[in-house]
């Protein structure tokens, strides 16, 4: 018999990752796998700090749809379509103590801004991949 009744265990973060990308976002985001493959990602960002400024294509699956669940804070979304449609800025309130849950598709390029402090998560299907992140830059965006 397993003696032990609980576990308590650090969250790897990104440090490594966005370090590369010349950024201390890494300290600030974090990942837990789930025994099935799955994964969750936890990002803190601080108020004012603007991220996003990509699109996914959807080649994988954690981006088809972006599944963004806001636990803290007051975040700000701007959208553009593959055609050119704009829409937003659309803005997500979790500050009244309810998570706000946003799902962006495909080929949706959106630009993200924290307005407070925020923590969110992202379900992943599959685990993150920085090789193949589908994840792509404004310069990639052709509308």
């Amino acid at each position: 018999m397993d003696d032990a009744l609980f576990s308590l265990d650090s969250l790897p973060n990104f440090a490594e990752y966005y370090r590369k990308q010349g950024s201390d976002r890494g300290e600030r985001t974090w990942k837990y796998d789930l025994p099935d493959g799955k994964q969750i990602m936890l990002f803190r960002r601080l108020k004012g700090e603007p991220f996003g400024a990509h699109f996914h294509k959807g080649e994988d699956p954690s981006k088809n749809p972006e599944i963004f669940l806001l636990l803290e804070g007051k975040i700000q979304f701007s959208f553009v379509s593959k055609e050119g449609k704009k829409a937003g800025p659309i803005v997500l309130d979790a500050t009244s103590g309810k998570p706000q849950l946003l799902r962006i598709q495909p080929w949706a390029f959106h630009f993200v801004e924290a307005l407070t402090d925020v923590l969110f998560i992202e379900y992943r299907l599959t685990p993150f991949d920085p090789e193949h992140p589908d994840t792509f830059p404004a310069k990639d965006f052709s509308c």
